[in-house]
């Protein structure tokens, strides 16, 4: 999965992340701090990874999400055998070395969100209610930039967008 910067993608990990546990699915998640992994019952964290010629654990029915890192420059992760779900942005050398595997592996696009999206969730951010109209006509459909980041100048972003 790719898309813009701030579009959402590791909301998104997360989301199904959760839909994977409550269908009771084994999942490994690559954290910045180590690993956790749902093995259909219990959670457990891990510094290192299994041994990549443990079959019963790297098998098809195992659910890795990993989160702007590429896959395939791992040694530890044996990605052919498990079900692999990355997100990343769209930069070519980010997508086109996991794009290489086979069978060559469905990639997704997250869209830019629409204002009627965003003011859906614009509740849920109070100090963007005022601004976050303005923000989305300058800056477009990124929910970071848009209802986050609302400290910032827009201008300032568009000017770094440009760059």
């Amino acid at each position: 999965m790719t898309g813009t910067p701030g579009i959402g993608k590791s909301v998104f990990i997360y989301y199904v992340m959760w839909r994977l546990i409550k269908d009771q699915k084994r999942v490994l998640l690559f954290d910045s701090d180590g690993y956790i992994y749902y093995d259909g019952n219990m959670m457990f964290t891990y510094t290192s990874l299994p041994d990549k010629f443990n079959e019963q654990f790297w098998s098809p029915d195992l659910w890795c999400l990993v989160d702007s890192m590429d896959p395939t420059s791992s040694a530890e992760l044996p990605y052919r055998r498990c079900s692999v779900l990355r997100a990343s942005t769209p930069r070519l050398d980010y997508v086109d070395e996991f794009r290489k595997s086979a069978p060559a592996p469905d990639v997704f696009y997250m869209p830019l969100w629409t204002r009627e999206k965003l003011a859906r969730i614009a509740p849920l951010y109070p100090d963007a209610k005022d601004v976050w109209e303005k923000r989305w006509t300058f800056l477009g459909g990124v929910p970071r930039l848009v209802l986050q980041d609302i400290k910032t100048d827009p201008q300032s972003l568009a000017d770094v967008g440009v760059k």
